[in-house]
């Protein structure tokens, strides 16, 4: 998984099975030093194989290919669509993200 926004990025294993917070505030799974995202943005549920992102009442709002989703709805996601977190970009990558660095 990758984020990326204007002067930065961050990297991570798409979880299996898991809950994952997104957000820049320090006890987020994910943290996203971006002025866009809320301390508490959006939650990523990993099931068996399957992903869904959750935006959790952010100030600036979760998209998924272009498409604004409410507060406390998921939406299901795949391999290369594109998740706006804010003002940065996430997407899940199938196989090794490490050659981003």
């Amino acid at each position: 998984m990758v984020v990326l926004w204007d002067g930065g990025q961050a990297l991570a294993p798409a979880p299996r099975d898991t809950l994952l917070t997104i957000g820049r505030g320090p006890n987020c799974d994910l943290v996203v030093d971006h002025r866009s995202v809320s301390r508490v943005h959006a939650k990523l549920h990993a099931v068996s194989g399957r992903f869904w992102i959750e935006d959790l009442g952010s100030s600036n709002g979760t998209r998924v290919q272009g498409e604004q989703i409410a507060p406390g709805t998921r939406a299901a996601i795949g391999y290369g669509d594109v998740v706006e977190i804010g003002d940065t970009l996430l997407t899940l990558l199938e196989g090794d993200a490490s050659n981003l660095q």
